[in-house]
C-alpha cells in the first residue's frame, strides 16, 4: 500500500465506528487509484505528463492521484489550473485550488486567460481556451501526455447530447481513453468511474473542491441533459448498459478506421502543402469510407483538430461527383478536379 493511503488509515479516532468507516474509505481510494495507475502505466509510463485541475471534484482528484503516480515513477508532472476569467471571481478560485493542491505538496501553476472572454456557446470555447493555453505550456516543456478528468458520466452525457443532435457513428462513439491534439496525447483514465467514486476520494482527501455554478444553469445543453438522465434512472437507465453500448460503437468504429487507413493508403498521397485523391475512391470504396478519408485530409492539409462540418463534407462529395465541378475551397483548402485526381492545396494565409 502506498505511504499517502498508510497516512489517511492511520490518523488517530475516536471511535472504532469513524476507524471502520477510514478503512472502507481507504479501500475505496486504493481500489479507484489501482484503475488509474494501470491506465497510466499503460499509455504514460515514467514519461513526462501534464494534469488539468479546475478544482471541481474530478479534477482535485485527479490531482492527488497523480501525485502518488508521480511519487512513484519519479515522473516529471505539471499541474496547470486555468483561470478562464468567465466568472468575476475566477482568480480567486483559482488561488483556492493553488492552496488546497500545495497542503499536498502539490504545485499547481495558474495560466490567466487575456483574450476576449466568449459570450455565446461558453462551456465548448471554455474547453478550447483551455486546451490551447495548456498546449502552448506543454509544448514550450517538451511534455508529450495531457490528462484530464473526464468520466464516465461525462461520457454518457456526451453520448445523449450527441444522439438527440443526430450525429454518427463517430459521434456516438464518444471520447476515447487516448487521442491527440495539435501533437499532444490526451489521456482520460477516469472514462470507466462514476463521478460520485471521484467525489468520495476528493472528499475524503481534500474535505472541499470548487463547485461550478454553471453546472445547474438549464440554459447550457449539459445541464439539461443532466436533469433529464436523472428522470430516465427513475425510468430504469443505466449506466453499465449505455457504457456498453458506447463501447459497441468504439469497436465498430475501430473496424471502420481499420478499412480507412486502407482506403488512404491505397488512394491518397501527400506533398508539403498539397495532397492527390484517385477519383476511382468514388467508385471503388463505401460511402463512409470515403467520407472518412476526405475528413482526414482536411485534418492533416488544413492543420485543424477537427475536420468541417459532415455536412459540408457530404456537399462537397455530391459536389465532386458532378462533371461541371471545377474548383471549391473547404476548411482552409482549395480543392480542384484533375481527369484522374482531386487536388487538396493548402489555402495561401492572407496578411
Amino acid at each position: 500500500m502506498h505511504p499517502c493511503f498508510k497516512k489517511q488509515s492511520m490518523k488517530k479516532k475516536n471511535s472504532s465506528v469513524s476507524k471502520a468507516k477510514d478503512q472502507e474509505k481507504d479501500f475505496h481510494l486504493k481500489k479507484i487509484y489501482e484503475i488509474f495507475e494501470k491506465k497510466l502505466k499503460k499509455h504514460i509510463g515514467k514519461k513526462s505528463f501534464s494534469v488539468g485541475v479546475s478544482g471541481g471534484a474530478d479534477s482535485m482528484c485527479l490531482a492527488f492521484f497523480s501525485k502518488l503516480y508521480q511519487a512513484k515513477y519519479k515522473n516529471k508532472v505539471f499541474y496547470f489550473i486555468v483561470d478562464h476569467g468567465l466568472r468575476s471571481n475566477s482568480s480567486k478560485e483559482a488561488n483556492t485550488v493553488k492552496k488546497l493542491l500545495n497542503k499536498y505538496n502539490i504545485y499547481g501553476t495558474i495560466l490567466k486567460y487575456k483574450g476576449i472572454i466568449p459570450k455565446s456557446n461558453i462551456q465548448s470555447k471554455a474547453r478550447d481556451i483551455r486546451y490551447s493555453i495548456i498546449y502552448e505550456k506543454c509544448k514550450k516543456n517538451d511534455v508529450k501526455y495531457f490528462i484530464t478528468a473526464h468520466h464516465l458520466d461525462d461520457q454518457i452525457e456526451t453520448f445523449l447530447m450527441r444522439l438527440i443532435r443526430g450525429s454518427g457513428l463517430t459521434g456516438l462513439s464518444s471520447m476515447s481513453e487516448i487521442n491527440t491534439y495539435k501533437k499532444i496525447n490526451i489521456i482520460r483514465p477516469f472514462l470507466t468511474l462514476e463521478k460520485r467514486e471521484l467525489l468520495k476520494v476528493t472528499n475524503y482527501i481534500f474535505k472541499k473542491h470548487i463547485k461550478d455554478p454553471s453546472n445547474k444553469n438549464k440554459k447550457f445543453f449539459r445541464t439539461r441533459i443532466r436533469l433529464m438522465i436523472k428522470l430516465m434512472a427513475k425510468e430504469g437507465l443505466s449506466f453499465s448498459k449505455l457504457s456498453k453500448t458506447i463501447d459497441n460503437l468504439n469497436e465498430s468504429k475501430k473496424s471502420i478506421e481499420f478499412y480507412t487507413k486502407n482506403a488512404e493508403a491505397k488512394y491518397v498521397r501527400y506533398s508539403k502543402k498539397k495532397c492527390l485523391l484517385k477519383k476511382s475512391i468514388f467508385k471503388k470504396e463505401p460511402k463512409e469510407i470515403v467520407f472518412r478519408s476526405l475528413s482526414q485530409i482536411f485534418v492533416n492539409l488544413g492543420n485543424k483538430n477537427y475536420p468541417p462540418r459532415s455536412k459540408k463534407i457530404l456537399n462537397l462529395i455530391a459536389a465532386l461527383k458532378n462533371k461541371k465541378f471545377s474548383k471549391s475551397t473547404l476548411g482552409n483548402c482549395l480543392i480542384t478536379k484533375l481527369p484522374a485526381y482531386i487536388v487538396f492545396e493548402r489555402e495561401k494565409v492572407k496578411i
